[in-house]
This record gives structure tokens, C-alpha cells and sequence, in this order.
């Protein structure tokens, strides 16, 4: 039973070794300076393997949900990335708290599109908040093409997003001075090559963050 959680295909075990040879390079290399641990995490369909494709390549092959828990480790360099993609029932996220060990930052994507599971989303992150109280999370609100925004123009309807941010729990909960940083944007829109998009920006953050901690603590 307990092995079922984690089994993970071998095609997108592939891809997300691939991903983080390829990104090590000039992306992720230049962010985190020292060991750092980050762990992938949302609700089934958010759009986590889509993004480990778009680190990869530049590319915007989408992926099939995942029906089942998933978990790699891959160690590169600096980066230990866990990518966890659980199925949207409560059973599978009590397996997340076996993930949280020793982790630097939380990256949780959201699924804007899809409003009949902001309940469901909500859940989750209630249950990333109580099981992860002072590590920084980076909150990636996917998929806003699909209605009708772009990175620009979502960022002038702040009701809007206001609005997601509550219903998805995200605005509503948060930990005491743990710091969190929300960017709406769509993978699949997104090059990452380019400076200044909420995708790059998110992740330089998220290493600002982790990389200012390890200093105050040496």
C-alpha cells in the first residue's frame, strides 16, 4: 500500500531529471547559491509537470493529471527539489507531511481556472500551512489565460485577484511571519528566458528569501 504513494513513471522521472540538468546551468545555479531543498506541491492538474517541462525545454507539452501520489528527489548541484503531485482526496494529502522534512521553500500552484475546486485548494493549503509554519512559499495562481488575462492585464484587476486569493484560501490563511509571495501568471505563456515575467520573478524571490536566511544564520 505504502509503495503505491510513491511510485512515480518512469517517463516523467526522466523529464524531471532532465529538467534540472538542463536548468542547473544558468537558471537555478545563479539563484541558489548554497544547499537548498525545495518541495512542488498542489492539487492534482495545477499544472506542476507542466511548469518541470517549461524549466526543461522552453516548451508547453502538457501532461495528463496524475491519479496517484508522486514523489522524485533529484539532487543537483545546490538544489534538492522534491516534485510532489497528490490526487485531490484527503487520504492522499496526509502523505504531504512526510515531505516537509529539512525543506527550504514551497513552491504551491493553483489552478485559477477551475472554480469548482477552490474548496479543495483551500484544503490543501490550510493543511501546507499547519504542516509548514516558517519556511517561504512561493504561490504560482496558473492558468489565467484561460480567462482571458494576461501577466499585464491581471495585474490592473486587483479585485480579481483579490477575489481568487480568498477563495482559494490563500489570502484568507497564513502563519504568522512566515513570508509568502502570490504571482498570477500561465506556464504555458511564459519564457522563462525572457527577464521580468511573474515566473522568473517568483523564483528569484523565493532564492532571495532562502539565500537571506542562510546568511543571518552563519
Amino acid at each position: 500500500m505504502a509503495s503505491s504513494f510513491y511510485e512515480f513513471p518512469s517517463k516523467l522521472r526522466e523529464k524531471i531529471t532532465e529538467i534540472y540538468h538542463n536548468t542547473i546551468g544558468w537558471f537555478i545555479s545563479t539563484l541558489f547559491k548554497r544547499p537548498s531543498s525545495l518541495l512542488f506541491l498542489g492539487i492534482d492538474n495545477a499544472g506542476k509537470t507542466t511548469l518541470v517541462n517549461k524549466l526543461k525545454n522552453n516548451t508547453n507539452e502538457i501532461f495528463l493529471p496524475t491519479k496517484h501520489a508522486t514523489r522524485d528527489i533529484v539532487e543537483i548541484g545546490n538544489l534538492k527539489a522534491q516534485v510532489v503531485d497528490l490526487g485531490g482526496h484527503e487520504a492522499a494529502r496526509v502523505a504531504w507531511k512526510d515531505y516537509f522534512y529539512n525543506v527550504d521553500g514551497v513552491v504551491f500552484i493553483v489552478d485559477v481556472e477551475d472554480s469548482t475546486r477552490y474548496e479543495e485548494v483551500s484544503q490543501a493549503w490550510k493543511a501546507v500551512l499547519d504542516l509548514e509554519r516558517e519556511s517561504p512559499i512561493l504561490v504560482l495562481m496558473n492558468k489565467i489565460d484561460l480567462l482571458g488575462y494576461t501577466s499585464e492585464s491581471i495585474e490592473l484587476d486587483t479585485a480579481f485577484r483579490l477575489d481568487i486569493e480568498n477563495k482559494t484560501g490563500v489570502g484568507r490563511m497564513r502563519n504568522p511571519g512566515q513570508p509568502v509571495h502570490v504571482r498570477f501568471l500561465s506556464i504555458i505563456s511564459h519564457d522563462i528566458y525572457t527577464e521580468n515575467t511573474p515566473l522568473r520573478e517568483g523564483f528569484s524571490w523565493l532564492s532571495k528569501v532562502i539565500n537571506g536566511r542562510e546568511r543571518r544564520a552563519l
